[in-house]
């Protein structure tokens, strides 16, 4: 069903500031900044430092913004920042918290499922079922499966070294709440794939 009046206006809208927002990526590791001007771009005082989390949370967002509007970019950058952090992990599978978006050191190499890291995590399996990118799948599989074996200490999570896996943070933080949420997700995909291999 379609609203005779409406004309894609919000559609619009979004691609507009999706533009706006593409100054943020132009570095060259390919992660954005952590905020860009929608007037005048990048800050040229802008810090280099940003969060694993921001810069990995745009692909859901973007890549339906590239299938609506036909323009493939906002999903390639995207994309480019989730390689870019991802070829930046540990020998343990793990990434840190903060990362320089021009050297591509890791500035907090605290490891973790909370702070500054929560929705990496998040939105690479949200990414592979909306999307259906192997890619997506591979690199959740492997971060999930370090997460599982560095991070998690009975009956919870903690933070450590992504290089070492070094306790150090031991607590509880309100932001890994969503984790049993991604984990239902996770167990709902492997019960209708181990499904669908029966009856195909």
């Amino acid at each position: 069903m379609r609203i005779q009046s409406y004309d894609d206006q919000l559609l619009h809208l979004a691609a507009d500031l999706a533009q706006r927002l593409l100054p943020a990526f132009d570095t060259p590791t390919g992660i954005p900044f952590g905020s860009v001007n929608l007037l005048y771009g990048v800050d040229e005082n802008e810090s280099k430092i940003t969060s694993t989390a921001g810069g990995g949370t745009l692909t859901l967002e973007f890549g339906i913004l590239s299938r609506l509007t036909n323009n493939t970019v906002f999903e390639r950058v995207t994309k480019k920042s989730v390689r870019g952090i991802w070829s930046r992990r540990s020998k343990l599978n793990l990434v840190g918290a903060h990362i320089n978006v021009f050297t591509g050191e890791w500035t907090q190499k605290d490891a973790g499922i909370g702070t500054s890291i929560d929705s990496f995590y998040e939105y690479l399996l949200k990414a592979y079922l909306l999307f259906g990118d192997e890619e997506y799948l591979y690199i959740f599989q492997e971060a999930y499966k370090a997460a599982m074996h560095y991070l998690h200490h009975d009956p919870w999570y903690v933070e450590v070294n992504m290089n070492s896996g070094a306790t150090v943070w031991p607590l509880f933080n309100s932001l890994q709440a969503f984790w049993p949420g991604l984990q239902v997700w996770l167990h709902i995909f492997l019960i209708i794939d181990v499904a669908l291999s029966h009856i195909f």
